[in-house]
Formats: C-alpha cells, structure tokens, sequence
C-alpha cells in the first residue's frame, strides 16, 4: 500500500527539538519509508465536514508539548484522509489504512469529527480475522441502529470478530434500563460514571483487556472544561480521562487510539492534545509486560477458593498488574489464557469469593 495516495499533507510546521514531541514526529512524504522498526505510531485525522481546524490545532499544540520519553519512539503525520466521493469510500479508506498499519505493528491514532468512524477501525481487526476488544468511553450507551453507532452495526454483521465490548462512562440519568440490560445479556463490561470517580483505578485493567480505545469528547464535562459546550454538564473530568488515556498507553495489548469530537462540543485544542500528549506518554512508557512478556516469567498464585474451585492468579514483576486465568475448553483455544484483573480480585478470591470477571469470561468460551 502507497500510504501518500491515500492523504493530503500538512502544511504547517512543527518543532524538530527533541524536548518536544515534534522532535519525534515525520510529516508523510513521497520519500517516506514506512515500517515498524521506524514508527511506533501513526497520526492521522479524517475530516467528514469543512470544520477541521480543532484538529489542525490540536496536532500543533501537541507537537509543542514536552517530550519525556523513557526509550526511543517515533511518529509519523500521515495528514489528512482524502474525502470519498461517497461517506462509505472513506469508511473503507479508513479499514484499508488502519489494517495496513496494524499489520506493521504501528499503533494508528485517529483524531476525527465523524463518531461513525470507529467502526471502520474494527472493520480493520476483522480484515486481520481477529477477535478484538473494544474499549469505548461515552456519556451512555448506544444499543440500537437508529442510534448510529457502531456497536448495533458490528453486531449485525454476520460474521463479527467481536470478543468483548467495554463502556466506561455512562451515567444512569442518560442511559435507559433497557441498554444496561443489553450490555449485560451480551456478557459486555461497564463502569459507570459515579464508579469512575469513586476509583479510577477501576478502569484500567478494562484497557489492558482491549485492543482498541474510543474516546467520543461528549463523555467530559463542562465544569471542569468551561470551553466544552456537551450536552451535560456532568462526565469524566479533564484529569480523569487524561489518566484514562495513559492506561489505555500503558496497555501492551492496545493497538488503536481513536478521538471523536462531537459536532455538539467545542472543546479546546490544548485540552484535545493533552489526552492525546497522556496516550503516547503511555506507549512511550511501555515495558514489554504480559502479553509480551511471558506468562512463565509472572509470579503465579494458586487459590483455592472452594473445595471445587481453583483460580490461578499472575503479577508481573515488573509492573505488579495483576491477571487471572481462565479455565479453556479442549479446543483449538491456547492452554492458558489471561484476563487482566486487580490486586482486589485476589483478596477476594483469597476470602472464598469467584471474582465476577472470572464467571462473565468462562460463559464467553463455554
């Protein structure tokens, strides 16, 4: 694939210090070689309307951020997807680039004014044939066509790779009985607001868990951002889904990143680049931990939670995450496979109590 047949180039310039994030960054050229010994990452934007200048914005004000990287990294700029002549062409454009860069093991990051978008990155996945997570964070929860959103499309497709679905956000003001209940009938994971600010700790182990994180702007709110016009004016506060956004870095498993402005918010470019800036902080900061890492390299824990009832429980001695494994059929499935979990989900297997996680992932492959 000639990634330049398929993106307008910037035209602004960007600082090469490498104090700063644009020090890392390479703006896509006819004489850039792509591969992922060169590129940990990939940024580019779609545009659906003529409104684009937030994102422009938004990718300047990042590259002037500070860089403070623990090992080397490198980004490349690819600009901005050509528009289709038809919205589907650029749905399709979107999976052919993201699987191209999947493939090469470069993390794209789409920053877009579309909330459709999204379901041409798992397009991508199932391209790939793999079964794929989903985090995606939101004020509530879309669970039927006429909603457009992507989830009911995914679902309705015939042959979906779709593994698990994780929401983090919703507030219970704004989401009816009947999505919870279509979430949780579908073995799907959510933490809702109040959760959220009650322990943030809560979501990361889901973002260890995914391969994919969305975030659309309208789960923020506006007290915190009196810039952001959503709306609500409850949400994820500023800080709380810049440090949502590092967990979704520090996971070895993500390898998609996709920010949603809504056409309803006008939240600021500097607020943008910052939970842009906390994302590949994340991913410069990664140290090879499970999956990675082998689980033969994990301190293991056997439980015994009942008489009937054994839970082998892994942490890493690197970062002290903590997974639990789950029991496979004989099937073509691997021996052992590992969901990530919380120190909390040990203590209370170790009190006699199955970790709730533990029942919800062993209906999913019996």
């Amino acid at each position: 694939m000639n990634l330049i047949d398929y993106f307008n180039g910037h035209s602004f310039e960007h600082p090469k210090s490498k104090k700063l994030i644009g020090g890392y960054v390479d703006l896509l050229s006819e004489k850039t070689s792509i591969n992922s010994k060169k590129y940990s990452l990939a940024i580019f934007n779609i545009a659906t309307s003529e409104k684009n200048e937030l994102i422009i914005n938004t990718k300047q004000y990042l590259y002037h951020l500070s860089a403070h990287f623990n090992r080397s990294i490198k980004i490349i700029d690819l600009g901005e997807l050509k528009k289709g002549s038809t919205f589907s062409d650029t749905l399709f454009a979107t999976r052919d680039v993201c699987e191209h860069l999947l493939q090469l093991n470069i993390i794209p990051i789409i920053l877009t004014n579309n909330s459709y978008i999204p379901y041409s990155i798992y397009l991508a996945y199932e391209l790939l044939n793999k079964p794929v997570t989903i985090c995606n964070i939101d004020y509530t929860i879309f669970s039927t066509k006429k909603q457009q959103h992507f989830l009911p499309q995914i679902l309705s497709r015939k042959n979906n790779t779709l593994f698990n679905y994780i929401h983090i956000g919703s507030q219970n003001f704004y989401t009816p009985k009947e999505d919870f209940n279509f979430i949780t009938q579908h073995l799907f994971d959510y933490v809702r607001l109040g959760e959220i600010h009650a322990n943030i700790k809560k979501t990361e182990p889901l973002l260890r868990n995914s391969d994919s994180c969305i975030i659309y702007s309208t789960c923020l709110s506006n007290e915190f951002l009196p810039e952001l016009n959503t709306i609500t004016p409850s949400g994820i506060t500023h800080n709380e889904i810049c440090q949502i956004s590092r967990y979704a870095g520090l996971s070895e498993k993500i390898s998609s990143f996709c920010l949603c402005l809504h056409s309803q918010t006008n939240i600021s470019a500097m607020s943008f680049a910052q939970i842009l800036w906390h994302f590949i902080d994340g991913v410069a900061s990664r140290v090879n931990d499970y999956p990675i890492l082998s689980a033969k390299k994990l301190i293991q824990y056997h439980v015994e939670v009942s008489k009937k009832t054994f839970i082998v429980f892994y942490k890493s001695p690197l970062t002290h995450r903590w997974w639990l494994e789950i029991p496979l059929p004989k099937t073509n499935y691997k021996k052992k496979w590992l969901i990530a979990c919380d120190e909390e989900d040990y203590i209370e297997a170790t009190h006699g109590n199955i970790p709730e996680k533990w029942h919800k992932f062993l209906k999913k492959v019996f």
